[in-house]
């Protein structure tokens, strides 16, 4: 599949992406009939690998398999990391297979919870590609869209009564005290904010999320102290990495002091409504 993958530029299906990032992208005003050929193949091809993997999830959420709705999750992502590997002219088809890829992942996942086939974050693995820090740290074109998606389903798994420490972080392992995914994102952002304006758009993303989070237990049905308290600890944690690497943004830092201040006590938070 990666081996005759055309060049972005012959795929006209991914213009507007382009037109989203080049500054000077002109959308051309005819097409060739091998142009017109290559984009509908590309889109033939895509949709039928996509239905695939979304047929056999939509099974194993349905029969209750557990194993397999992991592998489906591994496996796309390993087909995703093949393309970014081997597409050196395909950044765009690249973006668009791991933005549907996600958005594929993130919803079986919160169905799963749902259905209580993952009972336990722990359960639920490779809900982010390998190695993603790396991706954000590049500026991957998908990187701040897959981050969204998986904020978006850790939210939902908020409401659901789903979200534990496996995401939140604050596991005991011995030698070192989990973080979540999110946290070790947020460490990887602080560490590299100078990289790009993507690393610096997710570290804000994931302040953001943090922030909702808190917000929900406030006022929501799910009453969560202990998990309340891991959101607050991931705050305190990034305002001590951005001061501890001088990242220049006083405005950042400081509200983001701010508002770790406004979490309640334990009795103040058991008063609320």
């Amino acid at each position: 599949m990666v081996a005759n993958m055309p060049d972005d530029t012959e795929l006209y299906d991914l213009n507007h992406m382009r037109a989203d990032i080049e500054k000077d992208f002109k959308y051309p005003t005819e097409f060739e009939d091998e142009a017109h050929y290559k984009s509908e193949h590309f889109g033939e091809i895509t949709i039928e690998f996509l239905f695939c993997f979304s047929f056999i999830m939509d099974k194993a959420i349905k029969y209750k398999k557990q194993e397999i709705l992991v592998k489906c999750t591994e496996e796309l992502n390993k087909l995703n990391s093949d393309i970014e590997r081997y597409g050196r002219k395909q950044k765009y088809q690249e973006a668009f297979l791991y933005l549907k890829s996600s958005e594929m992942i993130s919803s079986f996942a919160f169905k799963a919870f749902k259905e209580d086939i993952y009972t336990r974050g722990s359960d639920a693995r490779g809900l982010l590609p390998t190695l993603f820090s790396h991706d954000i740290e590049q500026g991957k074109l998908y990187s701040r869209g897959v981050l969204q998606k998986y904020c978006y389903l850790l939210i939902d798994l908020q409401g659901l009564d789903k979200l534990d420490r496996w995401f939140l972080g604050g596991l005991d392992f011995g030698i070192f005290i989990s973080e979540g995914d999110l946290g070790e994102l947020a460490r990887r952002c602080v560490v590299n904010y100078k990289k790009n304006i993507t690393v610096q758009n997710c570290l804000l993303d994931i302040i953001e999320t943090y922030k909702i989070l808190k917000g929900n237990y406030e006022v929501g049905k799910v009453k969560r102290f202990d998990l309340y308290t891991a959101v607050k600890v991931r705050l305190e944690t990034i305002v001590e990495l951005m001061v501890k690497h001088k990242i220049d943004n006083e405005e950042l830092i400081n509200s983001t002091k701010d508002f770790v201040s406004g979490f309640k006590s334990q009795e103040e938070y058991e008063s609320l409504n």
